[in-house]
């Protein structure tokens, strides 16, 4: 007794299995750039203009930097105006050289790192759906 077996769209299979690496790479890419993007708007949104600042630029220093390869996405925001760490952070009680108390500044709150943290969990949201959509399953995602 002779048995015969025959895959249909085996050739079809293997092309999308190659390419599904590129394709989860470039749409995890797309997510990230938009949550980099976002977090970036709501940073200099929530920055006060130059005006208020005497002229610090918190604004004008925030900087997003994407980096893309066949391997995935990178995003870094920045805040580099030298006076953004003092905003966010505050100071401590402060005086001059003469004596003269110059009291402290406040720290902000939803500054960097809260607007970083809170589309760091949006962005890991969106990736675990783009590879649930693609078959694969999250165990433990938080």
């Amino acid at each position: 007794m002779s048995m015969k077996v025959e895959f249909a769209g085996l050739e079809e299979l293997m092309i999308e299995l190659r390419n599904l690496p590129r394709d989860l790479a470039d749409q995890g890419g797309d997510i990230v750039e938009h949550h980099a993007e976002t977090a970036r708007a709501q940073l200099v949104q929530r920055y006060p203009p130059k005006q208020i600042t005497k002229g610090l630029g918190l604004r004008e220093g925030v900087e997003l930097e994407v980096r893309r390869n066949p391997f995935g996405t990178v995003a870094i925001l920045h805040s580099k105006s030298p006076a953004a760490h003092l905003w966010e952070f505050g100071t401590e009680d402060r005086q001059t050289q003469k004596g003269w108390d110059r009291g402290r500044a406040p720290e902000h709150d939803g500054g960097l790192v809260p607007i970083a943290e809170r589309n760091r969990r949006a962005l890991n949201q969106d990736l675990y759906a783009l590879l649930e959509r693609n078959g694969f399953t999250i165990p433990n995602k938080s």
